[in-house]
């Protein structure tokens, strides 16, 4: 099942339960299904085809931010690790742009779209605020990248990219093909694979990094809001160890 496709019906499951029902606009998209016959609470209408970004609220605002938000954690996490450089996970990344989705607050989704004309009247509140993030990092972006770029250029690096493409029949066939010959290889490389895995840590070796991190917090003068999360995450690690033994 595409990604896609199961989020909607996580959602539509979402909305059942709520005894909610919704609609959602969303782009066209080759990655999103035509057929949504298959939900019941959940109304999906796409945007035409030609539709400018004017009326798309995501694009008045809401990538931008995610996207500022996601890379301030790349440039804390790589200024964490200059004396040992190490590469970015696809997990690690998957989590900073979890984090950098979950910090975007709910007035900034709703003024975006009330900026693309999902409502009858522009109230003066309906303003997209976008906080210079490159401001706020300036001193720990230049650590990393110098004065020649902006963070702000970092931020819109891939602006002009393309998501997705739309692909003829003959293209689609040598692509088959060509994953067909992929799967082959990596058929080869499946035990080298494995052996590179990383093993999973215990109970133990966790709490003992919980420790570090906790007393590492506590050597700065620091409010007790930031000391707690680790404290709270070391009695949730215990929790949910013995729920899973269990």
């Amino acid at each position: 099942m595409a990604i896609f496709e199961s989020f909607l019906r996580m959602l539509d499951t979402k909305m059942r339960s709520m005894k909610r029902k919704i609609l959602l606009f969303i782009d066209q998209c080759p990655a999103h299904p035509a057929d949504t016959s298959y939900l019941s609470h959940v109304k999906v209408v796409f945007f035409p085809s030609n539709c400018t970004s004017h009326l798309q609220p995501l694009d008045q605002g809401i990538i931008r931010c995610v996207k500022q938000c996601y890379r301030k954690r790349i440039v804390y996490d790589r200024l964490a690790s200059l004396e040992a450089p190490k590469k970015i996970s696809v997990l690690n990344a998957m989590n900073f742009l979890n984090s950098a989705w979950n910090s975007i607050d709910a007035n900034t989704v709703i003024n975006c779209f009330n900026k693309s004309g999902f409502c009858r009247k522009l109230s003066d509140s309906a303003v997209v605020e976008d906080t210079d993030e490159s401001v706020i990092i300036s001193k720990e972006w230049q650590q990393i990248a110098g004065t020649n770029v902006t963070f702000s250029d970092y931020v819109d690096c891939d602006s002009s990219l393309f998501a997705f493409q739309q692909s003829s029949l003959k293209e689609i066939l040598e692509q088959h093909q060509a994953d067909a010959n992929q799967e082959d290889n990596d058929d080869d490389d499946d035990d080298d694979k494995e052996q590179e895995a990383l093993p999973i840590p215990t109970l133990t070796a966790a709490l003992e990094a919980m420790d570090t991190v906790r007393r590492y917090v506590c050597s700065f003068n620091v409010d007790e809001n930031v000391i707690n999360p680790p404290v709270i995450l070391r009695v949730i690690l215990t929790r949910f160890d013995f729920q899973h033994k269990n």
